[in-house]
């Protein structure tokens, strides 16, 4: 809920106040041995990031389950929206979902149809709600076996009831719209000086909690021919590549060029210099206390992985690299 609120509000779950709200969700997803919520599916498919090998197992479960308690209907709309929103990122569900899992998600978009009571709805409010999104986000919204205009007013009703909660409200608003929480994925935030958490300096100045003071610095060449230096106050638990992205925002010098292989971040320009195979130069990251004469220490991990603290001096140096 929190990655989607932030998502729709047009600030990255990548970078909030130094935390990865997305990595997080994705490894509690990998780690858990039991049944994961298809709620998290749906958020991190709404953030764009790739599902767990799981993913497809544990949806298909819900789906194809023959379990009597009434709940079993609400997770189901839930792995149906998620697996619509999963579809949408290729434009094409055949080619996204296998045989047995397109089976089992087209007969249960047929199979709620059926449920629908004469008032317009599929049972509570909370169930109606999550099955009308599920079949809006699956592309039913003109179909004629069943009757959106009729749980349009049923919903609008239990909205106005004095009974009305928190939950009701975020889920019944975006059929209102014509929406559902798939179309979170969709958000245009192109007009937003956010662009999804790309202006980190009003994250900064917005953040509440505790603050720390980094120096960033660059050094170029193997004897520092060239040497960059910036001071700066970022949140606690910042990772090197957030104070990299904020320096760039503070002096272009600063704005680097990175892609992800074999997993990991890997830093290939800085300030228009880019690694140099035939020369044997590269960008190499060291971390060190400020104002220190002890030795720099040199690290191989992603700047994404590397959290600094209080105090911290970050290096990024091209120079030869020794193997």
């Amino acid at each position: 809920m929190f990655i989607n609120a932030l998502l729709v509000t047009c600030h990255s779950p990548r970078q909030f106040y130094g935390n990865n709200l997305v990595k997080r969700l994705k490894e509690q997803v990998e780690e858990s041995g039991n049944f994961t919520h298809p709620l998290a599916y749906l958020a991190l498919c709404n953030a764009n990031e790739s599902w767990p090998l799981r993913a497809t197992a544990d949806l298909n479960s819900i789906l194809s389950s023959n379990s009597e308690y009434p709940f079993v209907k609400d997770l189901q709309a839930m792995a149906i929206t998620a697996l619509s929103c999963e579809a949408n990122r290729s434009r094409n569900i055949d080619n996204v979902l296998s045989n047995t899992t397109l089976t089992l998600y087209k007969k249960t978009i047929e199979d709620f149809k059926k449920l629908q009571a004469h008032d317009g709805s599929f049972g509570n409010i909370h169930t109606t709600a999550l099955i009308t999104q599920a079949l809006l986000s699956s592309g039913q919204e003109h179909s004629k076996d069943w009757k959106l205009n009729a749980t349009i007013k049923y919903l609008m009703k239990e909205l106005n009831s004095s009974s009305v909660d928190f939950l009701t409200t975020y889920l019944a608003l975006p059929i209102l719209n014509g929406k559902s929480l798939m179309d979170i994925s969709r958000v245009n935030c192109s007009a937003n000086p956010r662009k999804h958490g790309d202006d980190p300096v009003s994250e900064i100045n917005d953040y509440l909690g505790p603050k720390m003071r980094v120096q960033y610095s660059l050094y170029i060449g193997d004897e520092k021919d060239v040497i960059h230096t910036i001071f700066l106050r970022v949140p606690e638990n910042y990772t090197a590549s957030e104070v990299m992205e904020l320096a760039e925002v503070e002096d272009t010098k600063y704005k680097f060029e990175w892609k992800t292989m074999s997993g990991k971040m890997y830093v290939y320009e800085i300030a228009n210099v880019i690694n140099d195979p035939e020369a044997g130069k590269f960008w190499l990251l060291y971390v060190g206390a400020a104002n220190s004469s002890e030795p720099l220490i040199h690290l191989t991990n992603g700047p994404d992985e590397v959290i600094l603290a209080d105090g911290e001096r970050l290096v990024l140096w091209y120079k030869t690299a020794t193997i």
